[in-house]
Parts: structure tokens; sequence; C-alpha cells
């Protein structure tokens, strides 16, 4: 598997965090821009060397299929409408437990 986006489907640990981290999730849930992500779905944002420097791969999943974006780590080039989103999802994944 060369990519993320190879696999078939996304995998979730069978015991989810605990209930202190649900109003984070919801947090992120409440902050998801939407209007500006969705149209663009499937596709790279502020990413020009994603292959090289990486980026932060989101998903957006519902009864109708994923949606994914890889969104590029330079902030200073996020689009205007996703970086309070981008900001608040690195802040909540330093308070999450590493494994």
């Amino acid at each position: 598997m060369n990519s993320f986006r190879d696999a078939p489907i996304i995998t979730y640990k069978s015991t989810p965090l605990g209930n202190e981290f649900a109003t984070l999730a919801q947090d992120l849930r409440t902050a998801f821009p939407e209007s500006y992500l969705l149209p663009r779905g499937l596709d790279f944002i502020a990413c020009p060397d994603c292959a090289e420097q990486g980026g932060y791969y989101l998903a957006f999943e519902n009864e109708d299929g994923v949606l994914w974006w890889q969104v590029g780590n330079i902030p200073e080039i996020w689009p205007e409408e996703i970086k309070p989103f981008m900001q608040k999802l690195i802040t909540t994944m330093d308070q999450l437990p590493e494994n």
C-alpha cells in the first residue's frame, strides 16, 4: 500500500476513547468547514508537495460513503476558510493519547 487512499476502508479502534474526549470530537465536528470542503471532496488542498512533505488527512464518513481531503502542513498557504478548523484540529490532536 503506497498511500492511505489505497486502503479499502477506514478502520477504527475497537475500543473508543473515553467520554472525556467526546467534547473534543463534537467541537471538531461543529467547526468542520462543510461549505468549503464538501464541494472539494477527494482532493488536495494547499498541498503543493504532499508526497514529500506530508499533510493532514481528513475523512468525512456517512451512509453515502467517505469523502477525503489531504491538507498541506504549511499554515501560511491554507485557504482562509479552513484556517480556524485546521488550527483547532492541531490543538485537538495534541490533546489525544498517542496510542
